[in-house]
């Protein structure tokens, strides 16, 4: 469900972004990411993409982007909920963070701008809005463990913590057997 609302989220922003006349070639749009140990250096972690197979892409701020973003899951919560007969329903809320860069040099809007016009009208209706951090020092800090991040004057760089509630009936999916 959380992947089904990121890819909800992500292309409405593209959207956004195409109404805006900003060209999408050079916009880096990810989906789920994770802080983690760079190259083996202790200490040291960085926001990443990891694949399947282990290996890890580098989402962070790149010049060869004008705008960048990544979803992450900072933790979940769960209570029941009555279904319909006995059923009884987990209720999965994901508290979840989207991490913005972008340089308002080349998109000709600062961090408050991009977000009121570019992210709050991507979120969908079901996704609680929680709060938005326009300190960037704080918002690269989280992101980045032992390294010293120094962003650029135009280099704007935001988080929207937002959450996503999802509800579930505990029970093998294709084989009726409750859990």
């Amino acid at each position: 469900m959380i992947e089904d609302k990121i890819k909800i989220i992500n292309s409405n922003i593209k959207n956004m972004l195409e109404c805006k006349k900003l060209k999408l070639k050079k916009c880096a749009i990810y989906e789920l990411a994770q802080t983690a140990t760079y190259r083996d250096d202790e200490g040291s972690a960085v926001p990443l993409i990891i694949t399947n197979d282990g290996e890890g892409k580098y989402i962070f701020s790149d010049d060869k982007y004008i705008f960048g973003c990544y979803h992450k899951i900072l933790n979940k919560n769960y209570s029941e909920s009555k279904g319909f007969g006995d059923n009884k329903k987990t209720v999965e809320v994901a508290e979840m963070i989207l991490i913005v860069w972008g340089f308002s040099d080349k998109i000709n809007m600062n961090a408050e701008q991009f977000e009121s016009k570019i992210i709050m009208p991507s979120m969908p209706n079901d996704v609680m809005l929680v709060a938005s951090d326009f300190d960037r020092y704080r918002v690269i800090s989280g992101e980045f463990k032992g390294f010293n991040y120094e962003p650029k004057p135009e280099e704007f760089v935001f988080s929207v913590r937002y959450r996503v509630t999802s509800k579930y009936l505990r029970k093998c999916r294709g084989c009726n057997y409750e859990i």
